[in-house]
């Protein structure tokens, strides 16, 4: 229930308790690593999900997670054959799908990342990071038409998504309509300030309009978020 919650404190402790009194409980190990994977230790995540599927071998969702994991930890190829193998199971996943279609993506096998992509939205038409990788492999295939609808079908879900708003205000900049453009990075920026997309985005709008202090105001707080980025 912790975990649900988000907590992953809470989650962790109850684990650990349970853990404690049967080091091999399936459940415990699950939730102990999916915990340590909510709370950012994705080093410990990786370890408790191994530990599970010493135990579990075949364990669809133990091999999704560590997928994720691995993702995360810069090692797509060995999330790869995890993903695989998961989708070649019973009971494959929308989110299987969406991360291999990611990954896919990544090594610029269009074809097949894009097939992933559909077939995920089709399982799950309600997850509105799905419809973000369908946008960004339309907007890199110069469809910019086809990745402002994927972008805008994802704000119908999270209208609030930072990510999709200033993924909505690049593609209308590269439209020449940046006015709408600019709407959507402000729209991202109220909601995080610090968002780099939006802030350099809109710096880009700010220089072709002539407004440099505003330029400059715009880069000052991108680089005050990340002082080592060279964009």
């Amino acid at each position: 229930i912790y975990y649900r919650m988000g907590d992953a404190a809470a989650a962790l402790r109850d684990a650990r308790a349970a853990l404690k009194a049967q080091p091999k409980h399936e459940l415990a190990l699950r939730i102990q690593a999916k915990a340590h994977y909510l709370a950012g230790d994705l080093a410990k995540a990786e370890a408790g999900l191994r530990a599970l599927l010493k135990q579990v071998p075949n364990d669809a969702d133990a091999m999704e997670a560590l997928a994720f994991v691995l993702n995360d930890l810069a090692r797509p190829d060995e999330a790869m054959p995890l993903l695989d193998a998961v989708l070649k199971g019973p009971e494959p996943t929308a989110t299987a799908y969406y991360l291999r279609g990611a990954l896919l993506s990544a090594k610029d096998q269009a074809e097949r990342a894009r097939a992933d992509v559909d077939r995920a939205i089709e399982m799950d038409p309600t997850d509105p990071r799905f419809f973000y990788l369908r946008g960004d492999m339309r907007f890199a295939a110069g469809d910019l038409t086809g990745a402002l609808e994927a972008f805008r079908d994802g704000l119908k879900i999270a209208p609030k998504d930072p990510d999709l708003l200033a993924a909505e205000g690049v593609v209308l900049l590269d439209m020449q309509r940046a006015d709408e453009g600019m709407k959507s990075f402000d729209a991202a920026l109220a909601i995080d300030p610090t968002h780099r997309t939006a802030l350099l985005s809109r710096a880009r709008s700010w220089q072709e309009s002539g407004e440099t202090e505003k330029m400059l105001a715009d880069l000052r707080t991108a680089l005050a978020t990340d002082p080592q980025s060279a964009d």
